[in-house]
C-alpha cells in the first residue's frame, strides 16, 4: 500500500467534499450540494468519536436541512435539523450559539409544516438561549 495515499474515507477527503458542498450551495446548485453533503456524513458518521468530527457531522446536518427546506421537502429538514440539534448537545452541551440556531431551524420547519405550537416552542427555547448567551 503506498502510504502517500488516502484511503478513500479519510476525513480529508469528507473536508475537501465539504468545501464542495459549501460552494453549490452558495451557488443556488442545491442538488449537487446535497450530494455532496450526504457523501460528507457517509464517511464521517461511522467515525463520530472524535468532538472535531461530531461538530462537522452536525455542520453538515444543519446545512442539508436548509436545503431540504428551500427544496420543500420539509419532513427531510426536520429530520436533519433534529439531527443538527442533537449532534449540537453532544459537541457542545446545553448552551451554544450553534444549538440556539438550530432549534430555530427546528422551528422553522414546524412552522412551515402548520405544527404552530411546536414552532413556537422551539422559537422561545431558542429566544431564551441567545439571550442567556449575550
Amino acid at each position: 500500500k503506498d502510504r502517500r495515499r488516502l484511503e478513500e474515507d479519510d476525513p480529508a477527503i469528507a473536508k475537501a467534499l465539504c468545501y464542495l458542498g459549501e460552494l453549490y450551495d452558495s451557488q443556488d446548485r442545491l442538488a449537487e450540494a446535497e450530494e455532496k453533503y450526504l457523501e460528507v456524513l457517509r464517511i464521517l458518521v461511522p467515525m463520530e468519536e472524535s468532538a472535531g468530527t461530531r461538530k462537522l457531522v452536525a455542520e453538515v446536518s444543519f446545512q442539508l436541512g436548509n436545503i431540504y427546506f428551500l427544496q420543500g421537502k420539509l419532513d427531510d429538514a426536520l429530520a436533519m435539523s433534529k439531527r443538527s440539534l442533537r449532534v449540537f448537545r453532544r459537541v457542545h452541551g446545553d448552551e451554544h450559539v450553534s444549538l440556539a440556531c438550530a432549534l430555530n431551524r427546528v422551528g422553522l420547519v414546524f412552522k412551515h409544516k402548520s405544527q404552530l405550537d411546536r414552532a413556537m416552542s422551539k422559537f422561545e427555547q431558542a429566544h431564551e438561549m441567545f439571550c442567556r448567551l449575550v
